[in-house]
């Protein structure tokens, strides 16, 4: 089973699949909680309606996690609405089928939209349950939320009992300051020091790349976890034909930190800064197996071409804008990429 799950970021086409399976859950979640009259004013066409909306008000992200192409576990989660938390980043709906509840999927598919939001910029997660779904609180305690208030929601009629809860990730996202050079050079040294197809060249690569012209201070990041720097990640301006983009790497994480979601918090959020900057698509030469969930796909079918030698498979593009999409060409790789 754990070959064929996947996350998979939805798009709006993905939503009215996503509001079915929310309305089946909620409804199996709260038939002993919530009175039948609010349970029959609910459709799937409204909530298809209120997803949208959120969606395209870019209010909410959507994780959908898959078994093949079965939908088993969606995440809604984004900018927080809860009165007194608005600078928290939220999730507010989190379900799995029914058949995989138990199995340990709820979990990661946790994990995995806990990573999101600190990718985002969060430092706090917060969260609300109806009260009495014990189930599901002691799910987020057991995950290091803590009870901050108790307030009362309507549904229908009925007011009925809810249970904020807060969380501090120990994970901070935030742009490199050359007081953290010397502390980046080692990770990175370290980091690539027994990684299969390295050169040995990554921490110095990184220095170069700092010293180039055009070098963007916004897109060098660093990890920072209880105040050590566990890594990093850089993406540099490089130009495809008339479009410029960026291209990323190295991506470092201190070897005792590795597999925990910080190379993935480093790499959304870069995705999240290079956007904000106006470029429209970011490249890389990088694992196969790994990069795709994160939205790269072969480079080939787009009519770009790279200045390596490499596998087809590693060479890698991920459009951040649809105008992206147009670029043909030659990737003009940054002279700093390459050894002296």
């Amino acid at each position: 089973m754990d070959n064929t799950i996947r996350f998979q970021p939805a798009q709006r086409d993905d939503l009215y699949r996503i509001a079915a399976f929310l309305d089946d859950c909620w409804r199996r979640t709260y038939r002993t909680i919530v009175s039948d009259d609010y349970l029959n004013t609910m459709s799937v066409e409204s909530r298809h309606e209120a997803l949208c909306k959120r969606y395209d008000e870019n209010l909410a992200r959507f994780l959908m996690m898959l078994d093949g192409d079965l939908l088993i576990g969606v995440t809604v989660f984004g900018t927080s609405f809860t009165k007194g938390y608005e600078d928290d980043g939220e999730i507010s709906a989190i379900y799995l089928h029914q058949d995989y509840i138990g199995k340990g999927i709820g979990h990661r598919l946790f994990a995995k939209t806990e990573q999101a939001l600190t990718a985002m910029g969060y430092t706090y997660f917060v969260l609300d349950v109806l009260t009495a779904n014990t189930r599901a609180r002691q799910f987020y305690l057991n995950h290091g939320y803590k009870v901050v208030d108790e307030r009362t929601f309507p549904l229908g009629d009925i007011e009925y009992p809810m249970t904020i809860l807060r969380k501090e990730t120990p994970l901070t996202i935030r742009q490199e300051t050359p007081a953290d050079y010397a502390a980046v050079y080692a990770l990175t040294k370290a980091a690539f020091a027994e990684m299969e197809h390295a050169d040995g060249d990554e921490q110095d690569m990184v220095e170069r790349l700092r010293k180039r012209e055009g070098f963007l201070p916004a897109l060098s990041l660093v990890a920072e976890l209880d105040g050590e720097i566990v890594g990093h990640s850089i993406f540099t301006e490089l130009k495809i034909g008339d479009h410029a983009g960026v291209i990323l790497g190295p991506v470092s994480v201190l070897p005792i930190h590795m597999r925990q979601g910080i190379g993935s918090a480093l790499i959304e959020r870069g995705h999240t800064v290079a956007k904000s900057l106006g470029f429209p698509l970011s490249v890389l030469v990088g694992h196969a197996d790994y990069y795709p969930r994160f939205g790269y796909e072969p480079i080939a079918p787009h009519g770009i071409t790279f200045p390596v030698d490499a596998p087809a498979e590693c060479m890698m593009v991920k459009f951040l804008d649809e105008s992206g999409k147009s670029a043909r060409g030659m990737a003009q790789f940054p002279a700093e990429h390459f050894p002296t």
